[in-house]
């Protein structure tokens, strides 16, 4: 089967990429093609990320198990592996950098194949400056504790006037 794949770069300029691989092909195959295609630097650590229809980013893919015993890195998985559950991913290349791109099915043919990836459609170039990462949280862990330091008293406030 192949599978047509949408990749768009999370940044302000608009780039992106349309590739057909086939199915079989693994994500690692998938992560060096995206390296190809955009042009990134080559040896720099990247994963794929599982993704839902607002593009949060949950379980991680790592480029290289961290635990010997586990089955998830990206040449142990197919991309028919991934997209038989999922219709988002999300690509992270170069963790000081944070390239991050979001990766979707545009199109499943399911009577033919493929050998070798192709790139069906380029848009833009990478851009010289990085994007600006933000770590957002919907939720304070430490709003419950109030801010400590809009206390009228402190723990030393009580010794103040003892001479």
């Amino acid at each position: 089967m192949i599978v047509k794949l949408s990749i768009i770069l999370d940044h302000q300029s608009d780039v992106f990429r349309e590739v057909k691989l086939d199915s079989s092909s693994s994500l690692l195959e998938l992560h060096d093609f995206i390296v190809q295609v955009f042009k990134l630097k080559k040896d720099e650590m990247a994963a794929f990320y599982l993704s839902n229809n607002d593009w949060e980013q949950n379980e991680e893919i790592p480029l290289i198990a961290m635990d010997a015993n586990s089955a998830i890195e990206m040449g142990k998985l197919s991309i028919n592996d991934i997209f038989s559950g999922h219709d988002k991913l999300l690509y992270v290349n170069d963790f000081l950098v944070m390239w991050r791109f979001m990766i979707e099915v545009v199109e499943k043919d399911e009577s033919n194949s493929i050998d070798e990836p192709e790139l069906f459609l380029s848009f833009g170039k990478i851009p010289e400056d990085t994007p600006e990462v933000q770590f957002v949280s919907e939720k304070d862990p430490y709003s419950s504790y109030g801010d400590i330091y809009d206390e009228e008293h402190d723990e030393f406030n009580e010794f103040e006037s003892y001479d």
